[in-house]
């Protein structure tokens, strides 16, 4: 299986419903970082990419628009990769990076409760699973908090 366990126990523990394999990875913890100011995900990206030199790190938001403040970074390293949600289905990377979760409750609702927000739910669960190592959660709110 791709990722860790850790990964995939955060992932239960938003409410997902998924099993979670008996022999699979130990890999590092799901980090979420809650920022205010969005030059602080930029810096706090950047400090990722500089800790693992030449691994392959995705930076995911909901939207590609949302990624722009991050195009310094990709354009500076070649395994930096910016993707939209939807766009980064069958990908994988050593790590993810979330970007701007809080726009991925834009517009209203819980994301895991009504019916039309099924294509929203299945993106972010795509983009949980992106990451085959690391994950990281970084907006202006907790993912845990908001769903689990």
């Amino acid at each position: 299986f791709p990722v860790t366990i850790q990964i995939l126990t955060y992932i239960k523990e938003l409410g997902f419903s998924i099993e979670i394999p008996e022999r699979i990875k130990e890999g590092k913890t799901v980090t979420e970082q809650i920022f205010s100011n969005p030059d602080d995900q930029v810096d706090y990206a950047r400090k990722i990419i500089e800790e693992n030199e030449g691994l392959a790190i995705g930076i995911i938001s909901k939207h590609s628009s949302d990624l722009k403040k991050f195009l310094h970074l990709s354009l500076e390293r070649n395994n930096v990769h910016l993707i939209s949600m939807i766009k980064s289905q069958s990908l994988e990377f050593d790590i993810v990076i979330i970007a701007d979760i809080d726009k991925h409750f834009e517009n209203g609702g819980d994301i895991l409760d009504t019916e039309r927000q099924i294509i929203k739910r299945d993106s972010l669960y795509i983009a949980l699973t992106r990451a085959m190592n690391e994950l990281h959660i970084i907006g202006s709110i907790s993912l845990k908090e908001k769903l689990g």
